[in-house]
């Protein structure tokens, strides 16, 4: 079926591009003490990308039936688009990661019910709010005119919890591409955080301040994906230029790792993916690229286009991130387990001011008061800890720095 879609889009263009997902989910809800929901959901569809003269068009559509309409609207976005002498990707050997796992795509109503009151019943003596258990699977295909023709498989599988205690609360969650029964230290952190947090007060505070890993994300996403992105230094809105010093630690972009969330044999163009050391000893090295901006720049495609769903077309994004300090140190000082406001945070000057709604010093919780500092200056400057943990898509130390705190 997509050979002969592509067939008919080749009649009006030079060169056309099929990428089909179809995918699929079981989910299991709770709230407060009785489960609320167990759904499944599903769906498919196909992205259509042409090049006309040089000019890139788009259009999607979810049934076979529905391709030469989908064939017009891409001939005509073409049309309208600026010429940037762009080229599909040709195809390339990719190698298999391991990213697929059958027990996750098997996985049943029961056993996820089962899980998510497993997670329940762990956050006591905390009450519980809220869980949630997912399982999904997907496949993804890609095939074009240039003669490539893809098909890779992934799973996901996820926990998350959150507990209450009076007006504290406590969140945990655990994500794989492979199956592992973490209902009870899921449950089981929540619980104890809500009931750490409980009696929180705020305060004002100048000193060492450590970030938990899951506050570190966010700020590595904002700063990283912004500022060692292709596109963004060819039109000038990135503040790193190949060979600054970051930092005194290594970032290493890494889709080989067996079952990491951001583990793929190629991305959504077709590209295939290798480890990519962006930050090497402190010194930007690399920049991540999709086909269209490695076009633009004179460069190659890092296999970093990737899509948030078929009706998208490809934009830079990272896969599994893994922070390698040159030094480690002991964390101490106020510790933040999680913040509020993320969008507030200025990706280009690096400024942020949050609302720290869980963080521990000297054993007493502290809440509502805002954590201000820039977080270029923070991985600068920072000191990272001695011990790495895997969240998502980040594998990183916790990161220290002279910070300040505000109450509000």
């Amino acid at each position: 079926m997509m050979e002969k879609i592509l067939s008919q889009a080749k009649k009006h263009c030079a060169h056309a591009e099929l990428f089909y997902e179809e995918a699929s989910s079981l989910l299991a809800r709770s709230s407060l003490n009785s489960v609320e929901a167990c759904k499944h959901s599903s769906g498919s569809g196909y992205g259509l990308r042409v090049v006309c003269k040089g000019r890139i068009g788009f259009s999607y559509f979810q049934r076979p039936e529905y391709a030469k309409h989908a064939i017009r609207e891409a001939i005509r976005s073409a049309k309208l688009s600026a010429a940037e002498g762009y080229s599909l990707p040709s195809p390339s050997r990719y190698k298999r990661r391991k990213g697929y796992d059958r027990r996750v795509a098997s996985l049943q109503e029961e056993k996820l019910v089962d899980l998510l009151l497993a997670s329940m019943d762990a956050v006591s003596p905390a009450d519980p709010l809220k869980a949630e258990v997912e399982a999904s699977a997907s496949t993804v295909r890609i095939a074009s005119t240039e003669g490539m023709d893809l098909e890779s498989r992934s799973t996901l599988f996820a926990i998350s919890s959150i507990a209450k205690k009076s007006e504290s609360f406590g969140e945990d969650y655990y994500t794989s591409k492979r199956f592992r029964d973490r209902a009870l230290p899921v449950g089981a952190s929540a619980g104890e955080w809500a009931i750490r947090g409980h009696g929180a007060k705020p305060m004002s505070y100048s000193g060492p301040v450590t970030l938990d890993q899951d506050v570190i994300a966010p700020f590595l996403q904002a700063a990283v994906v912004q500022n060692a992105n292709g596109e963004f230094a060819r039109r000038g809105k990135s503040r790193w230029k190949l060979g600054d010093y970051i930092g005194d630690f290594s970032l290493i972009d890494d889709p080989t790792i067996d079952w990491g969330v951001g583990t793929v044999p190629f991305d959504d163009e077709g590209t295939p993916t290798k480890k990519h050391h962006i930050i090497r000893s402190g010194t930007l090295r690399q920049l991540y690229y999709d086909s269209r901006s490695a076009n633009l720049a004179g460069a190659k495609s890092t296999g970093h286009g990737f899509r948030s769903s078929y009706a998208a077309l490809p934009s830079i994004s990272t896969t599994n991130v893994v922070i390698s300090p040159k030094h480690t140190h002991k964390p101490d000082g106020l510790y933040v387990k999680e913040l509020m406001g993320y969008h507030n945070m200025n990706p280009v000057s690096g400024d942020f001011s949050l609302d720290i709604s869980l963080a521990m010093l000297d054993g007493k919780p502290v809440r509502g008061c805002f954590l201000t500092g820039n977080i270029f200056d923070i991985l600068r400057d920072g000191e990272w800890g001695r011990t790495s943990k895997t969240r998502e898509w980040l594998t990183s130390p916790t990161l220290s720095f002279e910070g300040r705190v505000v109450a509000k």
